[in-house]
């Protein structure tokens, strides 16, 4: 999950709690929050919060996560236990 820290749709206290149970639940899941408001993903400058760079890097991100996923976890059902290794 990607959240910008300025986001005012979503306060720290929404992040927080979004988190929270996310992580109580066990969900595998990453949560990324950057310098940027709301939807700047996706505003193409109609609201002046669109952020070129910063999409640019998290598609890359997302591209990369996307290639692990498929290529070292495979099917959900294949997964099984996760082992903790120090």
């Amino acid at each position: 999950m990607i959240f910008g820290k300025q986001d005012t749709h979503v306060p720290r206290a929404g992040r927080d709690l979004i988190r929270k149970v996310l992580e109580d639940a066990n969900v595998a899941c990453s949560f990324l929050e950057v310098q940027a408001q709301h939807a700047f993903i996706r505003d193409e400058s109609s609201k002046g919060r669109w952020d070129a760079a910063l999409t640019r890097s998290l598609f890359g991100l997302m591209m990369d996560l996307f290639e692990k996923i498929g290529r070292d976890l495979g099917s959900p059902e294949a997964l099984g236990a996760v082992e903790h290794v120090c």
